[in-house]
């Protein structure tokens, strides 16, 4: 059932690919910002449209779910941002500056949309001010008012898919244009900053995804080293992107003179000592050309001087050798991993003890049976919390008490034990198992012991003796206070 419905999101990723590759070719006849607004507006609905669709998947565990959206996000990411306009642009447009039209303006544009959108929307937090703002004060009712006010969660996944699409995109493009390198440095000191403002000052806390997600990038890492060597290697033997060759004759009489340039409307002189240029396909992709291996640079390489047929080989060879080290990295990280898994067991228990006592550590919180609803704004707790220190539970209503998020009080044997209890100041005597179980006479309470399961969690807590202070260490010998 997994497979079917991992199967139908991956159909769906790739229609999406091909909606958003029209709507930016579409975009990128009218001029390079309109593109670099439509990429940019793409990527950031991307991670909420593969979260709506991935929700349909079965997953084991949240680890799962983010490793799922990583993939499939940074694959709309990768696809948009830089392949999609690659092959829409026209060849001898590769290099062409300064009109509008060139691969080289729209990359500019995309890293100057980058610099400022991200920052902007991370700053100002637009959507989440118009939901505290505006559409907060017009809901029906507190619960749903409050909803408005819940801040976002940080989702590891999507900052490390806008993580790799930069880098991706960097070094996509970096032969063409390396000042990219400082773009991109400015773009993660930035981005930096402003995750660690937000995560500390923002965003709710999100599930525990464990390492899954940073273990994947590792890969993805390594895709965009190989990527980048191949199309380092590509864009040299493809320079200087204008498919003409020369042919080694001068220009004919004919053609000698004064010309104007029916577009720039720039004059040009032609004599005899310019060399006569012919059109030679140098797009090596084109004539599915998918490897540029040295023996396949020597077979089409007319429009090349000596120099470069000498640097494309050594180009060749150092991509052919860079990939075989990825690959054989790829093949022995997978089989070593089926491997291990067959022999050996994931978990492995920590040896190492701490001097640190959980009751010093103020930051971390317990292990409270507890589950989120949508819909509310506080999670439901699964288990009596009157053994427990109500600071372990990690938060707190301010108009209401923890009674109204407890999910025992709605068995009516269960709250009415409980409330019994609690007029009878015997909470410290029974737990949560004993609910089902307990009888009352004259005042007291009896406990039945019942070999059934119970029907909610057992939730216990123990807390440190208070230390005596100098002035009862002097008195006679004494125990120390519980709290």
């Amino acid at each position: 059932v997994r497979a079917v419905q991992v199967f139908f999101t991956t159909l769906v990723s790739f229609a999406l690919i091909v909606g958003g590759g029209f709507v930016i070719t579409h975009a990128r006849k009218t001029s390079p910002e309109l593109a670099s607004f439509a990429i940019t507006c793409f990527n950031l609905i991307t991670p909420r449209v593969v979260s709506m669709f991935t929700s349909f998947e079965s997953h084991p565990d949240e680890a799962s779910v983010a490793a799922s959206e990583y993939v499939k996000t940074t694959a709309l990411r990768w696809t948009n941002t830089a392949i999609v306009t690659t092959f829409i642009t026209p060849f001898t447009f590769t290099l062409q500056d300064g009109e509008g039209t060139g691969l080289l303006d729209w990359v500019y544009a995309m890293y100057t949309f980058d610099l400022l959108t991200g920052p902007i929307l991370q700053l100002t937090d637009i959507f989440g001010n118009l939901s505290r703002h505006v559409f907060a004060p017009r809901q029906h009712d507190q619960r749903r008012m409050n909803l408005k006010f819940k801040p976002g969660q940080v989702n590891i996944g999507e900052r490390y898919t806008n993580v790799t699409r930069i880098f991706f995109f960097t070094l996509f493009y970096s032969s063409l244009f390396p000042v990219g390198f400082f773009f991109a440095a400015v773009i993660f000191f930035m981005a930096y900053w402003l995750d660690k403002f937000s995560i500390l000052r923002s965003y709710d806390q999100g599930p525990k995804v464990g390492t899954t997600v940073s273990k994947m990038s590792n890969l993805f890492l390594l895709l965009c080293l190989g990527i980048y060597v191949i199309m380092t290697s590509f864009n040299f033997l493809q320079f200087p992107f204008d498919n003409a060759c020369d042919t080694g004759n001068s220009v004919d009489d004919s053609y000698q003179g004064t010309w104007t340039m029916i577009e720039s409307q720039e004059e040009v002189t032609l004599t005899d000592s310019n060399a006569e240029h012919g059109f030679c396909s140098q797009n090596l992709l084109k004539k599915f050309i998918v490897s540029p291996l040295p023996s396949l640079v020597l077979d089409h390489a007319e429009w090349m001087n000596s120099s470069q047929q000498t640097f494309s080989q050594i180009f060749a060879w150092v991509m052919i050798v860079i990939l075989i080290v990825i690959g054989a990295t790829l093949v022995l990280w997978t089989v070593s991993r089926t491997i291990y898994a067959l022999f050996f067991r994931d978990f492995k228990v920590s040896k190492s003890l701490s001097d640190t006592r959980f009751e010093d550590a103020e930051e971390i919180r317990g292990y409270v049976p507890q589950v989120i609803v949508n819909g509310y704004i506080y999670p439901f707790l699964l288990c009596d919390i009157g053994q427990i220190d109500d600071e372990i539970i990690g938060w707190s209503d301010a108009y209401s008490t923890y009674d109204s998020h407890n999910l025992i009080y709605d068995v009516p044997k269960v709250a009415a034990a409980k409330y019994q209890i609690r007029e009878l100041g015997t909470e410290s005597k029974l737990s949560s198992v004993s609910f089902a179980d307990v009888n009352f006479t004259d005042n007291e309470v009896e406990l039945v012991s019942s070999s059934d399961p119970p029907i909610f969690s057992i939730a216990k807590s123990w807390v440190k003796p208070l230390q005596k202070s100098e002035e009862q260490e002097d008195d006679d010998e004494g125990g120390f206070e519980m709290l």
